[in-house]
């Protein structure tokens, strides 16, 4: 049985309906088509009925589309005067992102409907609707008791209860909760804990759930007492609280091995990512760039900072591609970038910097949107010299200032690029540790070809996160040449940010507010 480690998705499905509609033309119909990303081609979510003589028409369809938060979806509404649309009937056209969509545009906005033959012209005008249909996440707290536990001839027991859900197909079990130890006792009562639905049974209430009773020895592995096999609608069942431990490789189910009781069970519904990014809750996005030696010096087409137009290196590609996602979701186009591991060159000196802003504005740090970010990056090395070595500290403790200042109302994503190996090992840990406390993700992207993705294996992870002093995971690490290779270098980045977004206002107790 392997120990799962669950996260929140960064999937939702989304329902997009329209209102307000006003054309110009009495006979209507929309299809709507997506583009995935590395596609030129759209492909065909839908398409509503052909309503006819209407210029308001009131169209009651509406379509499902997989809303990915590290993904650039552009969605189209193509408006056709046929019941059989084509090219030649086609009269308006509306495109826009659903990221933005659901995000800084609060889950609606009002467009034009552009002539299809003439971009400057619009025919007609409507609201678009995205409603997140949610998957009731909930989070469960439950105590439960021993009753008559079965131990041995001679000794006592000292049990504890593990907790795993049912896998697809003939997978197994994934352990996803173990109580403490309660020694030498036949009637435990555990401590209380807490669990996400969709971490417990992915959200499906009849999902089987295993719960076995052990009983721990001093040496080897734990006798196994009993089970008890479940679901979590059997456990939300007032009239259901005791349950019979049974052994279960005998076909025999009564047994006298004792009896489990869920003394309590309470459930509280959550709030959703979509939920914080589309209410009084902003997203704001910081940048460091590495200038150690490593990169090789700027005017060598090897170096990882070569300026090649309009080819991007891989700096500068992280940038635009990781920027250009979360720009969906941020109210506004300000980035803040910096760099860290670099020599100054002043007028009378030259001066070891870890940290400086790439625009060279020291009381304001931040660009204009992404252009303005790659502009203060090939600047910067007009007068920039590469040094070292790669620290991480002055950067994470900029980082989570600024997050700190943001007091709740703004989550900040750290984009962190290098290709070197860390020397200030101990103290990145220890200003992670502080971090994890603030609203603050960050994400690590390895460059080159060096060591680097390997060095940083070091870093908290979700697991290190669960079993250490660490309020929540808020590290991403990625190789930028593997996983930009494969065609998932978004998915990789962003993986497991609901979680590390989510597990901060929870602990913060922080709602979403809608403005």
């Amino acid at each position: 049985m392997s120990k799962e480690t669950q996260t929140i998705p960064n999937e939702s499905k989304i329902k997009i309906r329209f209102e307000s509609v006003k054309i110009q033309e009495k006979n209507s119909l929309i299809v709507i088509s997506q583009c995935p990303e590395n596609k030129k081609k759209w492909e065909e979510i839908g398409r509503t009925k052909f309503y006819k003589k209407s210029l308001r028409p009131d169209y009651q369809e509406f379509f499902l589309v997989l809303f990915e938060f590290y993904r650039i979806q552009n969605i189209k509404l193509d408006f056709h005067n046929q019941a059989k649309p084509s090219s030649q009937n086609k009269f308006g056209s509306v495109t826009f992102r659903l990221g933005e969509l659901m995000g800084k545009n609060k889950k609606k906005i009002s467009v034009n409907i552009v002539n299809s033959q003439d971009k400057e012209e619009t025919v007609g005008s409507l609201s678009i609707i995205g409603e997140e249909i949610k998957i009731e996440n909930m989070s469960i707290s439950m105590t439960w008791c021993g009753q008559k536990l079965k131990k041995e001839r001679f000794g006592s027991v000292n049990p504890f209860l593990r907790f795993s859900k049912k896998l697809n197909g003939n997978q197994g079990y994934a352990l996803v909760h173990e109580t403490e130890v309660i020694p030498k006792s036949q009637d435990p009562e555990w401590a209380s804990f807490e669990i996400m639905s969709y971490d417990l049974c992915n959200c499906e209430y009849d999902r089987e759930i295993l719960i076995e009773c052990f009983d721990k020895k001093k040496k080897g592995k734990p006798n196994l007492i009993g089970v008890v096999v479940t679901t979590l609608l059997s456990l939300m069942n007032e009239n259901l609280e005791i349950f019979a431990l049974v052994d279960p490789k005998k076909k025999k189910k009564k047994s006298n091995l004792g009896l489990l009781e869920l003394s309590n069970f309470t459930e509280k519904q959550t709030h959703s990512l979509l939920d914080f990014l589309s209410s009084n809750i902003d997203l704001s996005i910081a940048i460091g760039v590495d200038f150690t030696i490593s990169n090789g010096q700027p005017n060598i087409p090897k170096s990882l900072h070569y300026i090649n137009p309009p080819n991007y290196n891989q700096y500068e590609q992280t940038i635009v591609t990781l920027c250009e996602v979360l720009n969906q979701y941020t109210k506004t186009d300000k980035i803040a970038a910096f760099g860290f591991g670099a020599k100054i060159q002043s007028k009378n000196s030259v001066i070891a910097s870890d940290l400086f802003p790439l625009n060279g504005n020291i009381f304001d740090p931040e660009c204009n949107g992404v252009e303005g970010v790659l502009s203060a990056y090939t600047t910067s090395l007009s007068f920039v010299g590469l040094n070292g070595p790669t620290k991480f500290t002055p950067l994470i403790t900029c980082a989570s200032n600024i997050s700190k200042a943001s007091r709740y109302f703004e989550y900040t994503v750290l984009i962190l690029i290098t290709d070197g190996e860390l020397v200030d090992e101990s103290t990145t840990k220890k200003n992670l540790l502080r971090a994890s406390k603030l609203p603050i993700s960050i994400v690590i992207v390895c460059v080159g070809d060096t060591g680097c993705f390997e060095s940083m294996k070091f870093l908290p992870s979700e697991q290190y996160a669960q079993e250490s002093q660490f309020k929540r995971n808020l590290i991403n690490l990625v190789s930028f040449k593997e996983s930009y290779k494969k065609g998932d270098f978004t998915k990789n980045a962003f993986n497991g940010f609901s979680e590390q977004f989510l597990r901060y206002y929870k602990n913060a107790k922080k709602v979403p507010q809608q403005k």
